[in-house]
């Protein structure tokens, strides 16, 4: 367009004129030109216009308020010409290159009408009236509304939006409510599919539509949600923060605590955990003042609770999760009773109470899906494979493999990624490498909340550096370092410079490796201290290694893989001194561990035993083509290496 579009519209007025005639692909003046250069390309393009018949120039101009292209049957429709009248008359402004249609076979539009220009269309819509043009708009948003197609709903709230432009406040108000709840009902349609971008498209579309403060805090809302289930972190939060503001400012204080409830959550999912802090208190001051419902209070003092967990405060999360159980009691609330259980589960990890921890959160599971509370079933199955990660790997991938069914179903990328990210540590433990690798290509990492990103690239960390990627190592360990440093969750640093750790040790950077564990064994939970006690046995610290295993044997989680640990350890501790007579206790630890599906764990034994035992030992052989078996079915090129190097001597 531009210059040559001025020219090739002078040529078509001269043609349609008939002051010139096409000739062999080429023009020749039909009569004396007497040519009068309009002043713009818009007048140029009018002229053409003007030179077609009444009933052809009011059709291109319906046509214009359509669109750039159009269905020949929608315009039939929308104007009441018989389709045996409306084809002959598009074909007459087709040779007037007016219009054209499309025939490419791979276009979605192909047999569709267009504009050769799109100023030939704005021309065409400014010369109908702004009356006229509401009118068409309006007909036209009835006529694709009438189809019951959700796909079309964005054109007919284009068309709606247009009338309301055109048309009085009073008929705009009219027009803006009909668009509003069209787009509402559109949202909670697409957020039942599953399909929660579609849902944000929606929600965005309606939101300054809303015809009252409070409406436009409620439609905020919904947004927050959809777009945390999205992916869509960053809107999340600013959505979250807007519709916590809306509220308070309409001084709707139910609607504004519950904001806080939900505002609070991704804050502490985003590491954001002293925010969280003084927003959930403040809305519990509040409370104070304000008429708020007990079940309400309860979901608020859950939420402090859950920032006690968060901060690794073990004490508040104990004592605000029994002030929500009693709230939630009060209010008849059996789903914040699910809740504030599953925040008391893990408060209590905080004071060793392992197996009461994994009872209470039990119970929360086993009471959210009697009841149907979702989100209460995707925390307790979280939490709970927390704390059975280290027992029973097994059964976690079960909880895993059914929560992420679920919330895979509901279209839910962030819980999906967080149950995803224990089901990687699971797998990664029973060496189901490959499935995990899998996993890996398809969960998102984007836009859901960073503790769940953090969790995963802590998991691929070890995996790439077991086999050896050291260059995708290292990209996660500086984006790893990077987030753990912005955090202020006590939880997200432990998982990162644990794992950090084992990624070291993987290969063979034991001391940096330490240094990375020494963090993480501030908060003991899952695979850390068994973790902390083999590093420094390969680093050859045996003061922490035998501080761990006295700390390891006291701790009150009876397991059969804890005691072949033990076993383990103290078989190590034994050969050290001299004593090889304990490898076959050594032996025995890693053999049961192999049987019992842990072959990682039986690798990294059996590779320390041919470590330690002295050449000529008629174990060590053995042990080594044990590990080298093990290693070399899970693609371990790093760990056959270490096996090499650390026996070669």
């Amino acid at each position: 367009e531009g210059i040559p579009l001025y020219v090739v519209e002078t040529v078509r007025m001269l043609a349609d004129s008939g002051s010139l005639e096409s000739v062999d692909g080429g023009f020749t003046v039909h009569a004396r030109v007497d040519l009068a250069v309009p002043e713009s390309l818009h007048a140029l393009v009018a002229a053409r216009l003007d030179s077609l018949g009444v009933d052809d120039r009011r059709l291109i101009q319906h046509a214009a308020v359509l669109g750039q292209s159009f269905e020949q049957k929608t315009l039939a429709e929308v104007t009441g010409i018989p389709a045996g009248d409306l084809g002959p008359r598009l074909d007459r402004l087709v040779v007037r290159q007016l219009l054209r249609v499309d025939d490419d076979p791979r276009s979605v539009e192909r047999g569709f009408h267009q504009f050769v220009q799109s100023v030939i269309r704005e021309v065409a819509l400014g010369m109908i009236s702004r009356a006229e043009r509401r009118q068409l708009h309006v007909r036209i948003a009835d006529h694709f509304e009438s189809a019951g197609d959700v796909e079309l709903l964005p054109v007919v709230v284009h068309h709606l939006t247009e009338a309301m432009r055109l048309g009085s406040d009073d008929e705009a108000s009219a027009l803006a409510t009909r668009a509003f709840e069209m787009l509402r009902r559109a949202a909670e349609r697409a957020g039942g599919l599953g399909s929660h971008d579609q849902e944000v498209s929606f929600l965005e579309r309606a939101l300054p539509l809303a015809t009252d403060p409070l409406l436009a805090a409620r439609v905020t809302r919904d947004l927050a949600l959809a777009a945390q289930q999205a992916g869509q972190g960053d809107r999340a939060m600013a959505a979250w923060r807007d519709a916590h503001r809306r509220f308070g400012e309409a001084s709707d204080f139910e609607s504004e605590a519950m904001t806080a409830v939900g505002l609070v959550s991704w804050l502490l999912m985003s590491g954001l955990v002293q925010e969280a802090r003084g927003i959930v208190t403040e809305a519990i001051d509040r409370t104070q003042d304000n008429k708020v419902s007990t079940g309400t209070r309860a979901a608020l003092h859950a939420q402090l609770a859950r920032v006690g967990g968060f901060a690794a405060d073990g004490e508040l999360a104990l004592a605000e999760a029994e002030r929500a159980l009693h709230l939630a009691a009060q209010a008849g609330r059996a789903d914040l009773v699910a809740e504030a259980l599953i925040t008391r589960g893990w408060g209590l990890v905080y004071f060793q109470r392992f197996d009461e921890a994994t009872a209470v959160t039990r119970g929360a599971l086993h009471l959210a899906l009697k009841l149907g509370a979702i989100d209460a079933e995707f925390r307790a199955r979280n939490n709970l494979g927390a704390f059975l990660l280290w027992s029973d790997p097994s059964e976690v991938l079960e909880l895993m493999k059914d929560g992420m069914e679920l919330s895979l179903r509901r279209g839910d990328v962030d819980t999906h990624a967080g149950l995803a990210a224990k089901a990687l540590e699971t797998a990664t433990a029973l060496g189901e490498w490959d499935r995990a690798l899998e996993l890996l290509e398809s969960v998102v990492r984007t836009g859901v909340s960073s503790f769940a990103t953090t969790q995963i690239d802590a998991i691929e960390m070890v995996l790439r550096s077991m086999r050896g990627d050291f260059d995708r190592v290292d990209e996660l360990m500086v984006k790893g370092r990077e987030a753990s440093e912005r955090t202020q969750s006590i939880q997200a640093k432990q998982v990162f410079h644990i794992y950090a750790g084992v990624a070291e040790a993987a290969r063979g950077q034991y001391e940096e490796a330490l240094e990375h564990m020494a963090f993480g064994d501030e908060l003991i939970v899952g695979l850390e201290r068994p973790r902390i006690a083999l590093t420094a046995l390969q680093a050859g610290d045996s003061d922490l290694l035998g501080w761990e295993t006295d700390k390891l044997r006291e701790d009150p989680r009876p397991d059969d893989r804890t005691a072949r640990w033990i076993d383990a350890l103290d078989a190590a501790r034994s050969i050290q001194r001299g004593d090889d007579g304990a490898a076959e206790h050594l032996l025995a630890a890693a053999t049961g561990l192999r049987d019992d599906g842990l072959i990682v764990d039986a690798a990294q034994w059996l590779t320390e035993l041919a470590v330690l035992l002295p050449e000529g030992h008629p174990l060590r052989d053995r042990a080594a083509e044990e590990a080298r078996e093990i290693w070399s079915l899970l693609g371990a090129h790093s760990m056959l290496d270490q096996l090499d190097r650390r026996t070669a001597g």
